[in-house]
């Protein structure tokens, strides 16, 4: 007589997510998704199989097999589980996530700073060490809360006391890169100063400079001649070709790194783009990044909106999945000064302080306490916490707070 126990198991390379009655298995191998539509008579047992307790193994009766067949056919014609024989419960080997629990454990204890903590999660600096600007772009006053980009303003400024005692707090964190940036940084009075400084620190450094203030400012360019920095050319739509290849032929002369980055509004932008791209022979170089005018919402339709071939090309591991139910990779790490010393995860979020009031630590506490950028997944927005693919789209991004909403995906009607 068989005493074999019957297991009704998904395999350790299957994530799965269940929405209502809706269940998802992604297959972390291959990018397949299966979507299953659970009948109410064996909705409580699939609920208990995705208890993380259970290690997506659980014992099933006769009876319970019966009424599972299809669901268990379905599991194993798509290689993403079945049913087996056996005295004792097999044990599946299932990933979990130690970030979210770090958090927690950091908030609960009282003994030290939680923002101290969190500084090994600090991985980039932002200074837009000033505002002041001759040019008039179209793109000025909202393409930096989109991506990087320079500013115009009241003609603020930050000191290099300030920046410097910025990064000092920084040392010892996880910090990886700075960023200097803000409305002609050429026009900034203590820029020999800064770049000195900065050109000798061990982080990536990069400095960022609209193609036409390198033309009217040719002189002040070479401040970064024989320094270790990169120098990032920003170029908006509608730009002058020629004035762009001499500015880029001046950085080449003088030796001086640099990358280009084009904003783009629509297919007639990057076709331009495409072409002098080609011509300058700068393809390894180049960054194109979408830019939200208010009104080609169609062209981000059809380059930007995240569809399901995309998730799946893209072939998720278990860490990268469980990154995206704890982070938002998109702002997580990354804080920006502005040139009054406001600090902010996310420009479009709420300003978590000023360095010349806060420490580092404090602003860093106040972010991780609050989940306002770094924490903000999909769970917490609508419509997206209700959507199978929550946890497999992309993180937010500064193109869901330009356009108003959170699903720019065309995976639910």
């Amino acid at each position: 007589m068989n005493t074999d126990k019957k297991y009704l198991y998904v395999e350790s390379y299957v994530f799965p997510f269940k929405e209502d009655r809706k269940l998802l298995l992604y297959n972390t191998l291959n990018g397949d998704i299966l979507e299953f539509e659970i009948r109410n008579d064996i909705d409580k047992i699939i609920n208990e199989l995705l208890k993380p307790e259970n290690n997506g193994v659980i014992e099933v009766k006769d009876e319970e097999i019966k009424i599972l067949e299809e669901f268990i056919e379905k599991l194993r014609e798509s290689y993403t589980g079945d049913l087996i024989y056996g005295k004792k419960k097999p044990f599946i080997m299932t990933p979990i996530l130690n970030l979210q629990s770090d958090v927690e454990r950091m908030k609960a204890d009282p003994s030290r700073s939680i923002g101290e903590k969190a500084m090994k999660y600090l991985k980039t600096i932002t200074f837009y060490i000033n505002s002041e600007c001759k040019r008039d772009c179209d793109i000025c006053g909202s393409g930096f809360k989109q991506f990087m980009f320079c500013k115009k303003g009241r003609g603020d400024k930050l000191g290099v006391e300030d920046i410097m005692k910025v990064i000092g707090e920084a040392e010892g964190s996880g910090l990886l890169g700075i960023n200097i940036i803000g409305g002609n940084i050429l026009l900034y009075d203590e820029l020999e100063e800064l770049t000195e400084k900065i050109s000798k620190l061990k982080y990536l450094k990069q400095f960022y400079i609209n193609y036409g203030n390198i033309i009217d400012y040719p002189e002040r360019i070479k401040v970064f001649e024989d320094r270790e920095v990169l120098v990032k050319v920003l170029v908006e739509p509608d730009f002058r070709g020629e004035d762009l290849k001499r500015a880029l032929k001046l950085l080449y002369n003088l030796w001086i790194d640099y990358g280009v980055e084009f904003a783009i509004r629509d297919e007639r932008d990057y076709d331009v783009v495409e072409s002098i791209i080609n011509d300058l022979k700068i393809e390894d170089k180049s960054e194109l990044k979408p830019y939200y005018t208010g009104e080609n919402i169609d062209f981000f339709r059809e380059n930007v909106f995240t569809e399901k071939e995309d998730i799946k090309e893209e072939r998720l591991d278990f860490k990268e999945i469980n990154g995206r139910r704890a982070l938002n990779f998109n702002d997580f790490g990354r804080l920006t000064i502005l040139e009054d010393g406001s600090v902010y995860a996310n420009l479009n979020n709420k300003r978590l302080g000023n360095i010349k009031d806060d420490s580092l630590y404090e602003i860093i506490y106040r972010e991780m306490d609050s989940g306002a950028s770094w924490l903000k997944t999909r769970d917490k927005v609508e419509p997206c916490k209700s959507c199978l693919y929550k946890y497999l789209c992309p993180s937010i991004s500064n193109y869901e707070y330009a356009i108003g909403k959170f699903n720019l995906c065309r995976i639910r009607k």
